[in-house]
């Protein structure tokens, strides 16, 4: 049987240069919501900042990410958008028995993240669900009693595993999520959202948005 594997879902992987090494201590040195009244089990800690990437001394950064996403944009999604905003930008820390149920972004267009931790190799992965159209019939494949669970054409769910210093950029709509943190150390990312700047469609096809940023 040969299999045609029709409109796949990209995802980009970068790996960030070492120079920009300078600033995972404006990264680390953030306040983080640590009280344990707060951190939840299925969704972890988060920086009280959501903005970050809006810091002065992460511009250069910022700017980086932007040119990155125009990149994936153009390259693996085809879109002809020029410009991007990141809207919100947060650190997440994952501790140790914590996890994020499987989720998705609302009010974005491309999302990403940045993991810095020298121990990311270790930390849960990030996990993709496959999207399901709404249809009249909705069959769900077996689950591991199947002998082609490893089938890439049959697997529902994909987890990623990134190298320290890596950047990875996914549809905002692609449901995914990060399984419980089995080790003794925290898993440190920094998490952004965005979006097109100024207008969303085009004029000529009767989809034009715009507006003010």
């Amino acid at each position: 049987m040969e299999i045609a594997n029709l409109f796949p879902t990209p995802v980009g992987i970068f790996k960030v240069p070492v120079s920009f090494k300078k600033f995972i201590p404006h990264l680390e040195k953030n306040t983080h919501r640590i009280d344990p009244d707060y951190a939840s089990k299925e969704y972890g800690t988060r920086s009280l900042n959501s903005y970050i990437l809006d810091l002065p001394e992460l511009k250069e950064f910022n700017e980086y990410i932007s040119d990155k996403i125009y990149e994936y944009s153009t390259n693996a999604l085809n879109l002809s958008i020029k410009n991007y905003k990141i809207t919100q930008s947060w650190v997440s820390y994952k501790n140790p028995n914590q996890s994020h149920k499987t989720h998705q972004h609302p009010n974005s267009i491309i999302s990403g993240v940045f993991y810095w931790a020298d121990n990311a190799l270790q930390n849960p992965k990030i996990t993709f669900t496959k999207t399901q159209v709404s249809t009249t019939w909705i069959l769900s494949p077996q689950k591991q009693q199947n002998s082609n669970h490893n089938n890439s054409n049959y697997e529902g769910v994909i987890d990623i595993t990134l190298t320290p210093g890596s950047i990875i950029l996914f549809p905002s709509y692609l449901p995914h999520g990060v399984e419980e943190n089995s080790t003794d150390e925290k898993r440190k990312s920094l998490a952004f959202n965005s979006i097109p700047t100024n207008r969303l469609g085009a004029e000529e096809e009767l989809t034009e948005f715009k507006y003010k940023t």
